[in-house]
């Protein structure tokens, strides 16, 4: 079971890790970094849109972290979202191992007007129109 248990966990790191090279476009900069959305990985069904996007840090947060990806649930007919998972890594533009926190209150959330976060709302739900 120990190594059932570690091979699903490497599998995971693995797509996160390998996730880190797909094709990022940058959607919007602000006095924090800068922030990109992979459209590539775009999908929907009747209702959602789910995403990948991704900060790049101009500085350091927490233990040391340059870089965070998101996971994130979208809805475009309310014009809302809520993350499911974040990975945190020590190296910029998600490169390299991160640390995945899956997150646990998935209240759906509009976003500030002209954020980054309302800016790649916005471009994932035009992609898929």
């Amino acid at each position: 079971m120990q190594k059932f248990t570690l091979f699903i966990q490497i599998a995971f790191l693995t797509v996160i890790s390998s996730n880190a090279l797909a094709g990022w476009e940058k959607v919007s900069t602000n006095h924090h970094g800068s922030f990109f959305i992979d459209f590539e990985t775009i999908t929907s069904d009747r209702s959602y849109i789910y995403y990948w996007d991704l900060g790049d840090l101009n500085n350091p947060i927490g233990e040391g972290y340059l870089s965070v990806k998101s996971y994130n649930k979208g809805n475009c007919a309310a014009f809302s979202r809520k993350p499911l998972k974040n990975s945190f890594h020590k190296k910029p533009m998600g490169q390299g191992i991160g640390l995945t926190q899956k997150i646990e209150n998935k209240n759906w959330v509009t976003p500030p007007k002209n954020s980054s976060t309302e800016k790649i709302l916005k471009a994932a739900c035009n992609y898929i129109k």
